[in-house]
Order: C-alpha cells, then sequence, then structure tokens
C-alpha cells in the first residue's frame, strides 16, 4: 500500500514562474508608455509635457498592475494544484502489483488487473516512477519501496517488459536534435498544419493597431503630428503588438537523445529517461519538407524525426510508415490507416 502526498505531488508540476517586470502584457504595455513619451518630447510645448507625463503614469500604473496580477496569477496556481490534488481518487490508499501475466492496481474504487499489453512507457522522477499505460498514468512514490533493492528489482521487471517489446523490433536508428531541426519543425508546422491562419490573423490584427495608431495621432486636433512621424508611431506600435507576445511564448524545447525501434505494429522510443511505445493508430498522420519528418499525435503535438538520422534507411522507414499513417490534413481530421494493435 501507499499513499500520494501533497509535497511528492507538488514535485510533479511546473513550477510558478510568472515574476513581476517580466510578462509580455507589461513590456507591451511599457513600451507603448515609452512611445506616448517619445511623442511628447517630439510634439514639445505644453501639450508635449501633458502627453509625456501621461505616459510615465501609464508606466508607474502598469507597474502596479502588474504586480497585483502576478500575485493574484499565484494565488491562482496555488489554488488550482490544492485542487488537482484534491481531486485524485483514493490518493491516500492506494496498491500496484505485478507479475509476469500482467500488472494490477487497486484502490477503495475497485481493482482492475490488466495484461501487459496495456503497459506502453515507463519514466522516473526524484520522487516518483511513472508507469504508463492505455488508461493513463500510474503514479507510484519511491518512498513506497521498502529498500532501494525493491525499487530496482521493480524497475528492471519494468524495463524488461520493454525490452521484450524492442527485441523483435531489429529495426532501429538513434535520434539527436538540434536548433535548426527545432526551426524547421516549427516552420512546416506553420505552414502546413494551421498555424498558417493563426500567422495571418496575428498580422492582421497588428495592422489594425497601426490603423488606430495613425489614425488617432493625425486626428487629433490637441496633437499636431506629421504624416511621416503618425506612420513612423504607428509601425513602431504594430511591431511591439504583434512581436512581444509571439516572443514570450517561444520555449526551447529539450529532447533527449534515443534510440527508435520500428516495426509493422508501432515504434518504442528509448532515452536516458524513459521509453514510450506508440501502435501506428495513435497517429493523426505526418508531414515532411526536405529537413524533418513530423508524425503527428494531435493537431498540436507531434513526434519529430529529423531526415538526416535516416540516411541510409530512409526507405525501410518511409515504408513501414506509409503502410499505416497517410498525410496529415488539419481540416480533414479523420483517422489514419487503421493498423493491427501492438503485441507483446
Amino acid at each position: 500500500m501507499y499513499a500520494i502526498a501533497y509535497e511528492d505531488f507538488l514535485s510533479l508540476q511546473r513550477p510558478f514562474t510568472l515574476r513581476p517586470g517580466r510578462n509580455a502584457g507589461f513590456i507591451a504595455a511599457l513600451a507603448v508608455c515609452a512611445l506616448v513619451v517619445g511623442l511628447g518630447f517630439v510634439l514639445g510645448g505644453i501639450a508635449g509635457v501633458v502627453i509625456g507625463a501621461l505616459g510615465i503614469f501609464g508606466a508607474v500604473g502598469a507597474w502596479l498592475y502588474e504586480k497585483a496580477a502576478v500575485k493574484r496569477a499565484q494565488g491562482k496556481h496555488q489554488k488550482t494544484l490544492s485542487d488537482a490534488y484534491q481531486g485524485i481518487h483514493c490518493r491516500d490508499k492506494r496498491s500496484f502489483q505485478a507479475d509476469k501475466d500482467g500488472f494490477t492496481t487497486a484502490c477503495r474504487c475497485g481493482v482492475i488487473t490488466r495484461p501487459w499489453n496495456e503497459f506502453v512507457s515507463v519514466g522516473e522522477v526524484p520522487k516518483f516512477l511513472l508507469v504508463g499505460t492505455r488508461k493513463g498514468t500510474e503514479l507510484i512514490p519511491k518512498s513506497a519501496f521498502g529498500s532501494d533493492g525493491e525499487l530496482t528489482e521493480f524497475r528492471s521487471l519494468l524495463l524488461g517488459k520493454l525490452n521484450q517489446i524492442a527485441a523483435p523490433m531489429c529495426k532501429n536508428f538513434e535520434v539527436s536534435y538540434t536548433a535548426a531541426d527545432f526551426r524547421s519543425a516549427h516552420w512546416l508546422h506553420v505552414w502546413k498544419a494551421g498555424g498558417r491562419s493563426r500567422l495571418i490573423y496575428s498580422l492582421i490584427s497588428a495592422w489594425g493597431v497601426a490603423v488606430i495608431i495613425y489614425f488617432l495621432l493625425t486626428n487629433t486636433k490637441s496633437i499636431d503630428v506629421e504624416a511621416p512621424t503618425a506612420r513612423i508611431f504607428a509601425f513602431i506600435g504594430a511591431v511591439l503588438f504583434w512581436a512581444l507576445p509571439a516572443i514570450s511564448r517561444l520555449r526551447s524545447p529539450k529532447f533527449l537523445p534515443a534510440r527508435i525501434y520500428y516495426d509493422s505494429e508501432g515504434m518504442l522510443v528509448v532515452n536516458t529517461a524513459n521509453r514510450i511505445r506508440f501502435s501506428w493508430d495513435q497517429f493523426i498522420g505526418y508531414l515532411e519538407n526536405k529537413q524533418v519528418l513530423l508524425l503527428y499525435l494531435n493537431p498540436r503535438q507531434y513526434r519529430l524525426i529529423p531526415k538526416r538520422v535516416l540516411a541510409g534507411r530512409p526507405s525501410e522507414f518511409y515504408d513501414v510508415m506509409q503502410r499505416q499513417l497517410r498525410p496529415y490534413n488539419h481540416k480533414n481530421l479523420a483517422p489514419s490507416v487503421s493498423p493491427s494493435p501492438l503485441k507483446t
């Protein structure tokens, strides 16, 4: 029997990272205020002083609002985590047992026994073993084991089951990633997987912001700005509106080097952190360009395979993949070709 402690649960969650002054909304507001101060400097005179003062007061107000917003967001984050922990069923009394035929999970809700062909992955974090099944992930605290020897024995059992899957998959290749791979995958996704419409929408919105700024500067009687100057301020405002939120969403992808085993039934991805297997019917299609191959699990998630790692064996992998998957079409998310289920 074991329980999931709140402190252990928190170790699985992303920490709260928002900090006052580092968020895109505040940076955009500060840039707009700086734009207003700059406009006041260009105008000069009493009108310029008033406009510059408004920009300064706006910056102070944005900072105070930013601090309050971050504090509210932190409180909401803590409440969300607490609610999520309270929503874990039978968190104070669970059990997990495994033998050569399958594994059994038990709690006050009932007992469920599954065969090993529903076991899909095993991962490890400092305080938990993550046992992935087709129905979800079981969290097993390492503190539930009586000794390091018991933990090692249980880990070996799980890894052995996944090794049994890899054994008949004699075809495999190593995968490593570069920044160029991620850039190529990003633009392939943008242009061929529906991201283009979001990009166009954001550009149209930025253009609308530029039009509004230009109209206000050239049609407000108290602001005497010539058309060329108004165009410059409108352009700067549009760039800030479009670029700052996009930059804030950038994340540095972190994919460990891995070895991928494959056959007509699926793939097994093995790296130093975990082992995950996919049946082909988990994918909804694929996209490719000259640099990368993307296998889509859903419209926003894909497995990235750089084509350079397929040197010498592209036809082998393509033959298997194309028999199981069709090209991804974001306008038609019909299931891909139906392959047979994975076997152990």
